[in-house]
């Protein structure tokens, strides 16, 4: 089935621990086969080398059901989440080694396994086997060159940056943006949101805006997410700043979360995570803005 919106949401109630830190010389530059499409790069596991989708909005990194024999028996398993009238059991495995060329990647010892059937592209094909999360993600700086259509995962950023934008880890990164009206306020940064809107907005905000006329040609959207299929709101927000940066005309959805997803980013020519220092920076055409 080809979807109309991928949207993950992943919560384990257990506590994931963190990876161990990468070494100062840890560097791998990945090809991304559609970086418009989605941020995805090859990544080798049980001796075979898969596609996975880098997302930052996830704090788990998790796997497609395949490889769900080979993970091993579930270390923990927990309440079943309701997804359009049915019942979802969600299970937590140790976590198999994962690389990228011949550095292996930091990883918490804990992942999920979902089924990701549904993930699809145009023309019908999965287009990913797993996803990257925040449990791997923290420790790097990832930097995505949408004209290159390359992923580099380093340990320290390239010199020469500037002084980014803030960045705060509250299980999943936020910066601060600004929507006149609204004023400033925290966004969440959700590069696994594809195929959807570019922005959600929290409901209240995203009422808000309509009814000053600041989002305009609403019409529904279908998304899904492991807890099944959603239908939303969503229209044209005039404008959203982020620091020096402007961005108009952004398609918006009215969810529980107000966050930045790939259809925002993909908007950029570089950007740049770099989760030590907290830092996000983004080139917009072709002038960096910090």
């Amino acid at each position: 089935m080809l979807l109309a919106g991928i949207q993950w949401i992943p919560q384990p109630p257990v506590a994931i621990p963190d990876a161990p830190k990468v070494p100062h010389e840890f560097f791998v530059e990945l090809k991304i086969p559609r970086p418009q499409f989605a941020p995805t790069v090859p990544i080798t596991v049980f001796g075979e080398t898969h596609f996975f989708l880098i997302d930052t909005g996830c704090t788990v990194s998790i796997f497609d059901e395949r490889f769900k024999e080979r993970l091993g028996p579930p270390l923990q398993t927990w309440a079943r989440m309701q997804a359009a009238g049915e019942s979802k059991r969600m299970e937590l495995f140790r976590a198999p080694e994962m690389t990228v060329g011949q550095l292996r990647l930091p990883d918490s010892g804990k992942s999920l396994c979902v089924d990701f059937s549904r993930c699809r592209d145009d023309d019908g094909k999965m287009f990913f086997s797993g996803i990257l999360g925040l449990d791997i993600l923290r420790h790097l700086v990832v930097q995505i060159d949408l004209e290159r259509g390359l992923a580099t995962l380093t340990a320290r950023a390239p010199e020469g940056l500037g002084p980014g934008i803030p960045m705060r880890l509250d299980k999943v990164p936020w910066i601060a943006a600004e929507i006149p009206e609204l004023g400033t306020m925290q966004i969440q940064l959700d590069t696994g949101a594809l195929r959807s809107s570019a922005i959600t907005m929290q409901h209240d905000h995203f009422d808000a805006l309509c009814r000053s006329q600041q989002i305009h040609g609403r019409e529904e959207e279908t998304i899904w997410s492991i807890q099944g299929f959603h239908v939303r709101n969503a229209g044209t927000l005039d404008c959203i700043r982020i620091q020096k940066m402007k961005f108009e005309s952004c398609r918006a959805a009215r969810w529980h979360v107000s966050s930045l997803g790939w259809g925002f980013f993909n908007q950029c020519r570089k950007i740049t995570l770099d989760f030590p220092r907290k830092r996000l920076f983004l080139s917009q055409n072709s002038s960096p803005v910090e």
